[in-house]
């Protein structure tokens, strides 16, 4: 991915050099790290490398696919938002619990969740990486709209989130499971 170029909005400038650290971590994952070795958990359990990036594409499938693109559509019918976007109190929770030094593990959903019996598509990174980059887009299309349109998780219905904050939370939990995908492949010496 190119250099993201500055955002309008200030909500979203700031998110900027976290998305733009997406995609870099993510590579570096896998130099030098043979295409086996990607795939093996750590010995005490848990996601491999490559469990990690299935988990981030298949989250980034589930906002991005739909449920973003409606949401942003809604806001173009806003009027312009008239102050800058700040985090409800439950984004900000949220927020915080998805927050990559936050070692409290937290179960993915189910239909998130990776498990054994599940493949791991061909090409994950690139995936991922594409997904970051639809990420990026999506934000370029919010940019100057109202970030507090919110809507429905599609995890969990009783979770309203603001557009805003979805944005911040998919940077976020990329981050921590890419943390995490860094301890998976430490653990096997690759």
């Amino acid at each position: 991915m190119d250099a993201i170029a500055p955002f309008k909005d200030t909500a979203l400038e700031a998110l900027r050099p976290r998305l733009a650290a997406l995609e870099p971590r993510a590579r570096a994952l896998v130099v030098g790290i043979r295409p086996e070795a990607r795939r093996t958990p750590p010995p005490t359990g848990g996601w491999s490398v490559d469990d990690c990036l299935e988990h981030l594409c298949r989250t980034h499938d589930l906002y991005l696919g739909r449920r973003l693109p409606a949401v942003i559509a809604t806001a173009r019918h806003r009027p312009a938002p008239h102050r800058p976007f700040a985090p409800s109190l439950a984004g900000r929770l949220m927020l915080a619990a998805l927050r990559e030094g936050n070692r409290i593990r937290l179960p993915a959903p189910g239909r998130l969740r990776v498990r054994e019996r599940d493949t791991v598509r061909e090409q994950v990174l690139d995936a991922f990486v594409a997904s970051v980059e639809r990420l990026a887009s999506q934000m370029r299309e919010a940019d100057g709209l109202d970030l507090r349109v919110s809507f429905r998780s599609p995890i969990s219905p009783l979770v309203h989130l603001r557009l805003g904050e979805a944005f911040a939370i998919l940077i976020e939990h990329a981050h921590r499971h890419l943390a995490q995908a860094e301890r998976a492949r430490a653990a096997i010496g690759a």
